[in-house]
């Protein structure tokens, strides 16, 4: 395969920032060259998220003006990024901003990432790779996760270090949503959605800062909490936590309101002692119930009599806080074996970007992005990205087909 140089681009359901990597893929080696985040301005972050309300009510003009001005703040971004670093791109991956996902058995099995990827090509006069979900979905996949494809690709390379051959790698993403991908050789992947995963306690952080916070750094405020056994005991009643995999949720299933609603009067109590519970309560349902999915759903409990745990390297906005993560070693350290993906060359806050810039790479072969993970059955067509050709396409395709 030719070398080719990936600009990708992740958006995840906090609408906090644009998260952008530059790869260069050669022969299945993935080296990330530069890196950088772009805040979303507060004016766009708040009508995406008011689209995603229960009940909205946008005009159909509204919701197209968000995703133009979507497109074109990751159109700027990007053009930001290549005026900084310089960089020689030969195709962009746009994720672009997941707002509601209703995947099979329980949705009518459809998906809308906000973003025109028209306008992002324009912008930067580079060929694009996106819409990587609806293939899956019209396969009868879920549509989610896809990053286990990357995190294959990763697997193989580490089963080849002596130290690491035939260990079991467990790689968990907590961004809004949480999700898992279990690898062991010459088994299949095992994949899926736990839940929420800093949804509800940056919506909580939010409530008590009365939106000066987006996220409780570091668990600080949780970690004044208490949590609230009550509500999380209604809370583990969710049918979604018993669903049987192949299983993918979001924003959709898992509203704010819900927690709300189940906090009672408590939640609406304004002393900070309260809001500080709630928080500790959000993070606490996150811990309890990606404990479930290792525990229940994927019974890994006989792992930890095996001489060796498996491994479980943790990403996403989750990874960087310190108490969710020293909840999570308390509650599964007896059965999985805590390591840094940063250890790997793989940057935490960036590896879903990294993780899509493969999936795209994948596009551009005409490869599947979905695998048997997200229950698509194995006869279905190729379910791979769309392309949009930007001003390089001809010297892309050149390339490409070359002998």
């Amino acid at each position: 395969m030719a070398l080719i140089r990936v600009l990708s681009t992740m958006t995840g359901t906090s609408c906090d920032a644009l998260d952008v990597v530059l790869l260069k893929i050669s022969k299945g080696t993935i080296t990330v060259e530069q890196s950088d985040s772009y805040a979303y301005p507060a004016g766009l972050a708040h009508q995406i998220l008011a689209l995603q309300q229960p009940k909205s009510t946008h005009l159909l003009e509204e919701i197209l003006t968000i995703d133009r001005e979507y497109s074109r703040f990751v159109g700027r971004s990007l053009c930001r990024f290549i005026n900084r670093t310089r960089a020689k791109a030969d195709l962009v991956s746009f994720h672009g901003q997941t707002i509601a996902h209703f995947p099979p058995p329980f949705g009518v099995g459809t998906t809308w990432q906000m973003g025109d990827p028209s306008i992002v090509a324009q912008m930067t006069r580079i060929t694009v790779a996106s819409h990587f979900r609806q293939g899956d979905l019209a396969a009868g996949g879920q549509g989610a996760p896809l990053v286990p494809l990357f995190y294959e690709h990763v697997s193989k390379t580490l089963w080849q270090k002596p130290d690491l051959n035939g260990r079991i790698f467990c790689f968990h993403n907590i961004g809004g949503i949480s999700n898992l991908s279990v690898h062991q050789a010459r088994k299949k992947t095992i994949a899926f959605d736990t839940g929420p995963g800093n949804l509800w306690i940056d919506a909580a952080t939010k409530s008590y800062s009365k939106g000066k916070l987006r996220f409780d750094r570091a668990g600080s405020l949780a970690k004044k909490g208490t949590c609230d056994n009550v509500t999380l005991a209604s809370l583990f009643k969710h049918p979604f936590l018993f669903q049987p995999v192949p299983k993918s949720t979001g924003r959709d299933e898992f509203p704010f309101e819900l927690f709300e609603a189940l906090r009672g009067k408590n939640s609406k109590k304004r002393n900070s002692d309260e809001q500080l519970n709630s928080i500790r309560t959000a993070l606490e349902f996150t811990v309890e119930t990606i404990a479930h999915a290792y525990e229940n759903t994927l019974r890994l409990k006989l792992a930890a009599s095996q001489q060796q745990k498996p491994i479980i390297f943790l990403s996403g906005g989750g990874a960087s806080n310190d108490f969710l993560v020293t909840r999570l070693r308390e509650r599964l350290g007896y059965l999985l074996e805590f390591r840094k993906l940063d250890d790997l060359g793989l940057p935490s806050q960036y590896v879903e970007a990294i993780a899509f810039g493969w999936i795209a790479y994948q596009s551009l072969n005409g490869n599947s992005v979905g695998g048997p993970w997200t229950g698509a059955p194995a006869t279905s067509a190729n379910s791979t990205g769309w392309l949009t050709p930007g001003k390089n396409w001809k010297s892309l395709i050149s390339i490409w087909l070359k002998p």
